[in-house]
């Protein structure tokens, strides 16, 4: 491939994250309106909801870098790449983390019922789920990484 030419794939990976700093606006822009869990003593896990206006900041800012770096790889920069695939593997290790977290703590509370332990088979159905999350929203991520490490795409990039 030319270098003056653009890879589909670059094109489908850029407008995508373009839709993704999108919704991570819109949602910091909605998450922005909720009102303070004051009632209670946050822990670090309740920081996006003792404080919205701030993890709304956040989200505004990370929605920016990411429709700025989209902007950025589908004119061919190789910044904007790198921001992307640095994105994508954030993802991927929140995506994993999450999912073992799910399995962990959903099964733990299944397990924990009389009906649960005579009945042990509740397990592998939420590792299951973990399994689906990973598929459903990992392959995407992993495919934007691998897609951004071919060297075409590489030789494309300016």
């Amino acid at each position: 491939m030319t270098s003056g030419l653009r890879p589909r794939r670059v094109s489908v990976i850029a407008w995508g994250w373009l839709i993704v700093g999108a919704l991570l606006a819109v949602g910091g822009v909605s998450g922005g309106m909720d009102e303070p869990l004051a009632d209670r003593n946050p822990s670090v896990f309740d920081f996006p909801f003792a404080h919205p206006m701030a993890f709304s900041i956040v989200l505004e800012i990370c929605a920016v870098i990411l429709i700025i770096a989209a902007i950025a790889l589908h004119r061919l920069h190789r910044w904007g790449a790198r921001v992307i695939e640095v994105a994508a593997w954030l993802g991927l290790v929140y995506v994993v983390c999450f999912a073992a977290f799910a399995v962990y703590l959903l099964g733990g509370l299944i397990l924990a019922t009389d009906a649960a332990r005579s009945q042990p088979r509740f397990l592998p159905g939420f590792a299951g789920l973990g399994v689906i999350n990973l598929g459903i929203i990992g392959t995407p991520l992993v495919l934007t990484v691998l897609s951004l490490r071919r060297s075409d795409t590489r030789d494309a990039l300016r």
